[in-house]
């Protein structure tokens, strides 16, 4: 038995049945006689909803006979899907359906089930679904793209004039979320962004997306050396244990410049995997700011001796619209310098990936708060942990930002001005420096 299902019966939302129509029909039915079957019902009536194809294969070796049933349905008569088992369901325009109909109908009762659509807005549990198999292969959700060549009766000429149009408007294609949608094929959203994290430049606005060949390194090159190095964690086992790597310059610079993520490690796993990430850095990390939700991994830490940041309380972490204000701030372009604060390395792909991604739901009491969120959010939760620890950080200190950063930074600009003072008059060896 084998279903597509359409928001209704007319061809605009049960393309698939036309197009299995189409081809099968074709010479009368010519490819199911080919295969030894024979074509004993053949109804293509929209207007009644009397959409049904059943070839016979002969009988099989328990002596019933084998039929394939091919029948176009209708979500919006809801009793037509109930009752039988399916072994392909194709939902139609699968962004235009409630979600409902798919948890309450087909997915009691399909053993498989292909959502074919362009990515929408309306089709945010189409969206988390996707995400929930990205992150767990034993669901066994897959999301494919097939590109525009695999059609062969795709409108190019369409698609070129749509291009052309939106090159002309926003410079280049990509920065046009419209058209990514549309034609390229991507979950863009570009309604409610969490926040504002470009990964591609617009205009005059550069990415924040850096590496080694982008024309902003050599700078972020030359205060690499004398930055200090926090590593901030938010715990999971079955969502994702997630450390991000991040460099502070002496002038309040700062750059993520890699990351963990990982599933199903224990604590101390988790623990030993970030070690082992410094190491491989060859650094030595002056702030650990924890998951203040996770005691087990503050005590580890602390039993290593490693310095912590002890700041985060569970009353801050349930605050979460502080932690992330202050994320957004670091994110968003600083007047003084013409840039944001924080930079990402084109390494941390997961960061990109979900930063991207991450969207606020439509008419939420608490915009912050993680059920007011689509998609996953736990790169999201350890960037703000690092946020508010360096404002909480900097107010301990009773200092202002930049009188902090200098305060922070002063013994080391002052060990490297007795080098220089040294190098000129022989005193240290080139092997020292």
């Amino acid at each position: 038995v084998i279903w597509a299902v359409g928001v209704n019966y007319d061809s605009s939302t049960l393309k698939e049945w036309e197009y299995i129509w189409a081809y099968l029909s074709r010479n009368d039915f010519e490819l199911v006689r080919a295969l030894g079957g024979t074509v004993t019902q053949k109804y293509n009536s929209p207007n009644s909803g009397n959409l049904r194809v059943v070839a016979e294969w002969g009988p099989c070796t328990n002596g019933r006979t084998a039929r394939t049933v091919i029948t176009g349905k209708s979500s919006s008569n809801e009793i037509s899907l109930q009752g039988e088992e399916v072994f392909d369901c194709i939902l139609s325009e699968a962004a235009e359906h409630d979600e409902r109909v798919f948890r309450k109908y087909l997915e009691t009762r399909c053993q498989r089930i292909i959502f074919p659509t362009t990515p929408k807005r309306k089709a945010l549990w189409l969206y988390e679904l996707t995400q929930r198999g990205l992150d767990d292969p034993k669901l066994g959700v897959e999301e494919i793209f097939y590109t525009r060549e695999c059609n062969p009766t795709y409108d190019m000429g369409r698609y070129e004039a749509a291009k052309a149009r939106s090159a002309a408007t926003y410079g280049d294609c990509a920065n046009d979320p419209e058209f990514m949608e549309q034609f390229e094929g991507e979950w863009v959203f570009h309604e409610g962004k969490v926040l504002p994290f470009r990964w591609l430049d617009t205009g005059n606005l550069r990415s924040h997306v850096v590496s080694e060949s982008d024309p902003r390194w050599p700078e972020i090159k030359d205060w690499i050396p004398y930055a200090d190095h926090v590593v901030s964690l938010d715990y999971g086992y079955t969502d994702p244990a997630v450390a991000h790597f991040t460099a502070i310059g002496p002038h309040g610079q700062m750059l993520q410049y890699d990351e963990i993520h990982a599933k199903l490690l224990s604590h101390q796993e988790f623990v030993d995997r970030c070690r082992a990430k410094e190491r491989e850095h060859g650094i030595e990390v002056a702030l650990w700011v924890p998951d203040p939700q996770r005691p087990e991994i503050t005590k580890l830490l602390r039993h290593a001796g490693l310095p912590i940041f002890t700041g985060l309380t569970s009353a801050i972490h349930r605050d979460r619209a502080s932690s992330s204000m202050a994320l957004v701030d670091l994110l968003s372009t600083d007047p003084a310098v013409g840039s944001p604060r924080l930079l990402i390395h084109a390494r941390c792909q997961q960061t990109i990936r979900e930063w991207k991604q991450l969207r606020r739901k439509e008419e939420v009491s608490d915009q912050w708060g993680s059920a007011a969120l689509v998609g996953r959010d736990d790169h999201f939760d350890a960037a703000r942990y690092f946020a508010k620890a360096c404002i909480r950080y900097k107010a301990s200190k009773r200092l202002a930002d930049e009188q902090w950063l200098d305060t922070h930074y002063k013994s080391m600009r002052l060990r490297h001005a007795r080098e220089a003072s040294l190098r000129r008059w022989g005193g240290v060896s080139q092997a020292r420096l």
